[in-house]
């Protein structure tokens, strides 16, 4: 973007705002919408979209029967001049009455006959964007930029985790990083792991154990604003038990 505001006349070109749609791969809580959010302001910094704003919505918003194609193009009406952004895309394809279709047809429509109105950056796990993308050719000829965003490691679990604890007034203890990262290794092994929102998880429920264990004089009066490894249960929590 910056090579290309040396030259304005670019971004009117079939390398400017016509080649900047976008997928974003990856499992949920890796930061995706954030990362939209941020790119929405750069895109809009560089003269790639005239008004900073992120129109937020996910595949299954755009379904709706028989207005399906009204309501996708409103929506990316709603979007000119910035960014449409799709969240769990690949739920377009799960439509009995064949809505999420239509959905998929007015956006490459819209992608082709408006391309300099808007940017539209697609988004879900890796697997199902695949198969979205590999059963609708228009995209793949009208995407060109593939994003992925891997899981978090262990390390950076602990980085958000002691973030968030920071943001609710709490410090982490040692022994409370060892008990979180086993925490962690367990729960990655579940479907329902989700990066970002599992750290989030497990810091309301730590919060929640914290305060019970001081109110039961478990902790130290030192530590009342102070997650320990006590307050970090190392056994998963399923279904509420």
């Amino acid at each position: 973007m910056k090579f290309d505001a040396e030259d304005k006349s670019r971004k009117n070109s079939a390398n400017g705002i016509s080649g900047r749609h976008m997928v974003f791969f990856g499992a949920p809580g890796t930061g995706k919408t954030t990362v939209a959010r941020i790119l929405t302001g750069f895109l809009y910094q560089y003269g790639y979209i005239k008004k900073n704003k992120c129109v937020e919505v996910d595949g299954n918003f755009l379904k709706a029967g028989q207005d399906t194609a009204i309501k996708t193009e409103l929506t990316i009406r709603q979007a000119y001049d910035g960014v449409l952004f799709i969240d769990e895309a690949y739920s377009l394809m799960d439509s009995a009455d064949g809505s999420g279709r239509e959905a998929i047809a007015t956006l490459i429509k819209q992608m082709e006959d408006h391309r300099d109105r808007f940017i539209l950056i697609l988004a879900g796990y890796t697997r199902e964007m695949q198969v979205l993308l590999n059963a609708n050719p228009g995209f793949e000829s009208r995407i060109k930029e593939y994003l992925d965003f891997p899981d978090y490691t262990n390390e950076e679990m602990q980085e958000i985790f002691i973030q968030m604890a920071k943001e609710n007034g709490f410090s982490v203890a040692p022994d409370a990083l060892e008990a979180l990262d086993e925490r962690i290794s367990k729960e990655r092994r579940l479907r329902s792991f989700g990066n970002a929102r599992t750290a989030r998880n497990i810091l309301d429920e730590s919060i929640d154990h914290h305060s019970l264990n001081f109110v039961e004089q478990k902790l130290d009066k030192k530590d009342r604003y102070c997650l320990r490894g006590i307050d970090i249960s190392k056994e998963l929590k399923r279904n509420g038990f």
